[in-house]
């Protein structure tokens, strides 16, 4: 019933604010009216939904889209100076980037990114991925030193 479920909202999110031909993954869908926006949170935590089906059905259709939404995530927000990632994408009238390393209630994209790539590197045997993983994890060492359960998830 669960899985079910699962399944029908994962093809739900990828029939309404996936499109295939760029790979872009929209923020929010609503009676057919496409925020333009692009949020790591929206590619990142489908990304888990979609690796977690894998390993519930280990129907290779989900860990490829995984994949594809790795991908994105790391050219659209990948910090590849100093690792995590940006909140939102990169646009011109945008001052600033913000990048968030403290888990909440919910863990953030930076924290969920850290995890999935490092996941997806060994079930793909991607070095690129174990790369962004590392650097990830590297960048919050001192955070993690100094206050552990600000970053949960990591």
């Amino acid at each position: 019933r669960y899985l079910e479920a699962a399944r029908k909202a994962h093809g739900f999110v990828k029939a309404k604010l996936w499109d295939a031909g760029s790979k872009t993954l929209f923020h929010r869908w609503r009676d057919d009216d496409l925020d333009r926006s692009q949020q790591a949170e929206s590619y990142l935590y489908l990304l888990r939904g979609s690796r977690v089906l894998y390993e519930a059905t280990l129907e290779p259709g989900y860990l490829a889209f995984a994949v594809e939404l790795a991908e994105k995530a790391r050219e659209v927000f990948y910090d590849e100076e100093n690792g995590g990632f940006f909140d939102g994408e990169k646009r011109e009238d945008l001052v600033m980037r913000l990048k968030d390393d403290f888990d909440s209630a919910t863990p953030t994209s930076s924290s969920v990114g850290r995890l999935e790539f490092t996941i997806l590197a060994e079930i793909t045997g991607r070095k690129d991925f174990r790369e962004v993983a590392e650097k990830s994890l590297r960048a919050v060492v001192p955070t993690l030193e100094k206050a552990p359960t600000s970053l949960a998830e990591s």
